[in-house]
């Protein structure tokens, strides 16, 4: 007869080895410090996911607003490069290293925290859910402000658009966007 190990979440104090060989939880009192440590991890993963998102539509925002479509061909070939000690593509390859590296340390966090959960420890569930909660709660508005703030972009863009408009910038906006 085969044994099925069933995973099951305990209410037990003590974990015993968590997540790294010598993190041992092993009383109350080490678990309220752990959980104390998930709170704040989770919060600052939440804080994370709003900084991220909102660098992304900043940075769509910005190459909206600072390319308007050229009146001519011509002003195109002389359009120059504002002064800037940097061209468009360093800046645009500087832009991307930065939010891959956003988005790497918001998935290591994800994971992590998955990984905690992972422990099939309730309290520890709880501590994760609570701290996910206040963060979001502390930095959602941020976020809802962020999505008024693309919608409006677009909206004045789409309104203020020449003949020539950019929808594979607008489309990149909504991309970064949802």
């Amino acid at each position: 007869m085969a044994h099925h190990h069933l995973m099951a979440f305990t209410w037990d104090t003590n974990i015993g080895e968590f997540l790294f060989p010598g993190l041992i939880i092993n009383g109350t009192t080490s678990l309220i410090i752990l959980s104390i440590v998930l709170i704040v991890v989770c919060v600052l993963y939440e804080g994370l996911k709003v900084f991220e998102t909102h660098t992304k539509a900043r940075a769509a925002r910005e190459r909206i607003r600072q390319t308007p479509p050229p009146a001519t061909e011509s002003d195109n070939l002389l359009r120059r490069n504002n002064g800037s000690s940097t061209s468009p593509q360093q800046q645009q390859f500087l832009t991307l290293i930065c939010h891959t590296l956003l988005f790497l340390f918001h998935n290591i966090f994800g994971y992590l925290l998955m990984l905690f959960v992972m422990a099939y420890n309730v309290y520890v569930f709880i501590s994760v859910v609570f701290g996910l909660g206040l963060g979001y709660f502390l930095f959602g508005h941020i976020s809802m402000k962020t999505n008024m703030d693309n919608i409006r972009a677009k909206t004045t863009h789409s309104l203020h658009a020449s003949a020539a408009p950019r929808d594979g910038e607008l489309r990149e906006l909504e991309r970064l966007t949802t």
